[in-house]
């Protein structure tokens, strides 16, 4: 039996935490998703109309991207006059998409360099974290900020 299945063992996720975390992951891991997320975060009455105009995608493909995200209980719905307005509603999800936003994490980030500020300042363990970048590949160089005002509108 592996480690992981032990919920008891210190450090080791639980199974329960771990295929709950899978599935909000999973239903979120659309790049449209993202962007749909990346939008809706920025705390706007994000509603269909806007959101498809923004992101250049056909009303249709929009509304059933919220559906899904909805359907798994990342957002919720509110009709506001004429208008069906999203917010996301799972702290898991906002935290990340949060978390994408401010460039606390990135794909292209190596690993530790988002464990301590986010800005680069911080320079504690960084004979740890130079072992495992590439010469082009540091975290001060990587455009987070760019792509995100990109995918978000």
């Amino acid at each position: 039996m592996s480690s992981y299945s032990d919920s008891g063992t210190a450090g080791c996720c639980s199974d329960e935490s771990v295929d709950r975390c899978a599935e909000k992951l999973k239903v979120c891991g659309h790049p449209m998703r993202l962007r749909l997320l990346c939008r809706i975060a920025r705390g706007e009455e994000a509603c269909v109309s806007e959101l498809w105009t923004c992101l250049g995608q056909p009303q249709p493909v929009v509304s059933q991207h919220l559906a899904a995200l909805k359907q798994k209980g990342v957002v919720e719905s509110e009709v506001r006059g004429n208008r069906r307005v999203y917010r996301i509603i799972d702290p898991f999800i906002e935290n990340l998409i949060f978390a994408l936003q401010a460039g606390i994490i990135a794909p292209d980030k190596t690993p530790g360099s988002w464990r301590s500020d986010p800005t680069g300042s911080d320079q504690s363990g960084s004979d740890q974290s130079a072992s495992h970048q590439s010469d082009n590949d540091t975290p001060d160089s990587l455009p987070a900020e760019p792509a995100l005002a990109k995918s978000c509108c």
